[in-house]
């Protein structure tokens, strides 16, 4: 139990430097689950950098990559700093290169989101915050022109991806 006891402290020191984890009800649990699921995460990307759809979609790998990303950022890692900086790194790169060649408000929110924060954590370059303003900007058009009907929608219940749309566009923006 002693190599048990001292693992799990040395854990938990590295889970009391991150003082917030901790005070918003963190633990050794809760931090070793998301190490445990992010290295499992990121055995998962292809060598493009995206993380695979089953369908082989485009649009279904840059929204996979968005979730891995957004999975990562949140995580505290970025292109420069953490123990998936080449993952980060990677998924910007592809997401980059492919950006959303839809209207849906849901693919473009959730690219958005991804590209934004990682901008906001300083990763990358210019280029990333010029695609991330380019993509705000079609997203903002994107919410203006279609937001009546999606609301409408919602309220019918025939958009069952409409609260998740909404909500994707308003963090995004």
């Amino acid at each position: 139990t002693y190599q048990k006891d001292f693992e799990k402290n040395d854990i938990l020191e590295k889970v009391e430097s991150k003082s917030v984890v901790l005070r918003n009800g963190g633990s050794y649990a809760t931090e070793s689950a998301v190490d445990s699921n992010s290295n499992w995460l990121s055995t998962q990307q292809a060598k493009n950098g995206s993380w695979p759809h089953p369908s082989n979609s485009i649009l279904l790998c840059n929204n996979s990559t968005c979730f891995a990303l957004i999975n990562f950022l949140g995580a505290g890692h970025t292109d420069r700093a953490g123990k998936y900086k080449s993952n980060v790194r990677n998924a910007l790169i592809y997401l980059m290169s492919n950006p959303p060649e839809t209207e849906r408000i849901y693919d473009n929110a959730l690219y958005t989101m991804a590209l934004s924060e990682a901008n906001g954590m300083g990763c990358m370059d210019q280029s990333l915050k010029d695609i991330a303003m380019k993509s705000s900007k079609k997203l903002e058009n994107l919410v203006s022109n279609q937001s009546s009907k999606l609301k409408k929608d919602i309220n019918l219940n025939l958009f069952p991806e409409g609260i998740a749309t909404l909500t994707f566009s308003i963090m995004a923006l």
